[in-house]
């Protein structure tokens, strides 16, 4: 008789094991079934999501614009207020070609990566200028590499032009140098972007319904460690649908890693182009990309803005 009860007390512990791996508890103490996970509400969207994934920045975000090397921000200024900017040469082009023309600002998302400290206070008045008007706009205060760590940049003296020359390269005799932070684009876009909850609502008008990333890159000549990292790492291909920007033909020299001695890169300024060449000969030869083209476009229109942000 002892044995027979101990048997079922047995039995009915390894029960009460099996069901506490088959429940769990919500934090109001609701008990929900493990095929049903915990959901919470984001205050910012009103969307639902899982509280023990991690929130990307990139949530929420149907239309997706990154402005990496932003310079003063007048990019995402062309995609949220076109009507402001009637004289541009190819910007506002592209994002009706890409994004449509019965696109709506609140289904978009834009990020602008800029390392120069100088224009810091730009795009903090930029993230509140968009943001009383409803719309998303973070700034990345970095500079975009193949690697993770810090860099010396120079200030060229051409303060005139908005520092369009802030770089690794020494412009100017009179150059000053200034040490920023870099990350690694490819595991910010895989951290931030990639695999982001889209919205349950979208309010534009878009021919294909489908949700989009556009890039622009202007990142005086770190392009050469930035776009073979994107290629060869695969994500290029499954994140971003089109890329416009620069090539800059300077002499380039990037150190291979410390740790690995792998990658590092040696140019003179005539080499530039041809690896250029080859680069985007290699890209155009992949059959299988989300990106329909990487397309050589620098739009200085509004170099200095010229439009007052509004308050």
């Amino acid at each position: 008789m002892v044995s027979t009860v101990r048997r079922i007390a047995v039995i009915l512990t390894f029960v009460m094991i099996d069901v506490a791996f088959l429940w769990r508890f919500s934090p109001n103490g609701k008990c929900i079934s493990s095929s049903e996970p915990a959901t919470a509400v984001d205050e910012d969207t009103g969307n639902s999501y899982d509280p023990k994934r991690k929130k990307k920045l990139g949530d929420g975000c149907f239309h997706i614009f990154l402005d990496v090397g932003a310079n003063i921000g007048v990019h995402t200024r062309f995609l949220y207020e076109p009507h402001l900017y009637p004289n541009t040469q190819s910007a506002i082009a592209i994002f009706d070609e890409q994004f449509g023309t019965s696109r709506d600002n609140h289904d978009f998302c834009a990020f602008g990566f800029e390392p120069n400290p100088a224009h810091r206070k730009r795009h903090e008045n930029l993230t509140t200028h968009f943001k009383v008007r409803g719309l998303r706009y973070h700034y990345v205060g970095a500079a975009v590499s193949d690697s993770v760590g810090n860099m010396t940049f120079y200030h060229n003296q051409d303060e005139n032009k908005e520092e369009w020359g802030f770089s690794d390269h020494v412009l100017n005799k009179n150059a000053v140098a200034e040490v920023v932070p870099k990350i690694r684009l490819v595991d910010w876009i895989m951290d931030e972007i990639y695999q982001r909850e889209l919205p349950s609502v979208v309010f534009g008008d878009y021919a294909d319904n489908e949700p989009k990333i556009v890039m622009k890159m202007d990142i005086e000549s770190q392009e050469y460690a930035v776009l073979p990292d994107l290629m060869f790492s695969g994500v290029l291909c499954k994140t971003i649908d089109f890329v416009f920007g620069e090539f800059h033909h300077w002499n380039i020299h990037y150190p291979p890693d410390e740790a690995t001695g792998r990658g590092g890169l040696e140019l003179g300024a005539r080499e530039s182009v041809g690896f250029k060449n080859e680069l985007l000969r290699g890209f155009h030869s992949v059959k299988h990309c989300r990106t329909s083209s990487i397309v050589g476009r620098d739009d200085e229109s509004y170099l200095h803005d010229g439009v007052p942000l509004l308050s």
